[in-house]
């Protein structure tokens, strides 16, 4: 594949089928190329008319059923297509709209940093604003801004769930020291690893432990797959920083 015929990620659109059963816009457009997307579907807590969580008898949290996955052929433009497509005013005013929305994404990360939050404008690192300095970041760096709370805190909850019974085991401890054990990592995680990015030996000890996770969990590959690629690629890049150099790095 050449590098015109590379494409950039685009919303999946449902396809609408006629009276005939035929599918409406099922042709590929000119300058896209179709590719295969699998879609998940995250189970949510179910909730009374008050707002609150319903629980069953013992005490657990009541989720809406399972959904299967469905996977679909999406076309997604070319490099040839984009260039196409900005001959449309207002393709270019969305772009660029996209394009706004990803630098806030990365000012938001700077106003949130634990160690030194923007606070005013002075405080802002321009440099890492730039589309160059985006494009060149890992992808899992460049949606970690964009992993919502509420995802966070349903990995937090699974992660728990699932490494609590298992610590307990394998240290040869009771359920519950297993999950206070589980709590403890589950939040280092949930903090993107930033309170323990200077500790090597902890952050080679989590990164395995969140790979069991992923291979334990009943619903990690499917709904925790962004997660768990970010935290993955976040301790791999603290582990191979030279603590001189750390906080040029971060």
């Amino acid at each position: 594949m050449t590098p015109n015929d590379s494409h950039a990620p685009a919303h999946g659109a449902e396809v609408v089928h006629n009276k005939e059963t035929h599918p409406v816009g099922s042709v590929v457009p000119p300058n896209y190329l179709p590719q295969e997307v699998k879609f998940g579907f995250k189970q949510t807590q179910v909730k009374d008319d008050a707002g609150n969580p319903v629980t069953d008898e013992s005490g657990n949290t009541v989720k809406t059923p399972k959904r299967a996955p469905v996977t679909l052929q999406i076309p997604f433009p070319t490099f040839n297509g984009l260039v196409a497509a900005f001959n449309d005013e207002k393709v270019i005013t969305y772009v660029l709209d996209l394009v706004a929305e990803a630098i806030k994404d990365r000012v938001r990360v700077q106003l949130t940093d634990e160690d030194k939050p923007v606070l005013s404008q002075e405080d802002l690192d321009l440099s890492q604003l730039t589309l160059e300095y985006i494009a060149n970041l890992p992808k899992s760096e460049r949606t970690g801004g964009g992993i919502s709370k509420e995802t966070w805190a349903d990995f937090r909850e699974d992660y728990i769930t699932t490494m609590g019974p298992m610590r307990a085991s394998a240290d040869n401890i009771t359920l519950q020291e297993g999950m206070v054990k589980a709590t403890k990592a589950a939040d280092f995680f949930v903090k993107r690893l930033n309170t323990i990015r200077g500790e090597k030996p902890v952050l080679k000890f989590l990164r395995g432990q969140l790979s069991i996770w992923m291979q334990e969990s009943k619903v990690a590959q499917e709904e925790f797959a962004e997660v768990y690629t970010y935290l993955i690629e976040r301790a791999d890049k603290l582990l191979a920083v030279d603590g001189s150099n750390m906080l040029a790095a971060l």
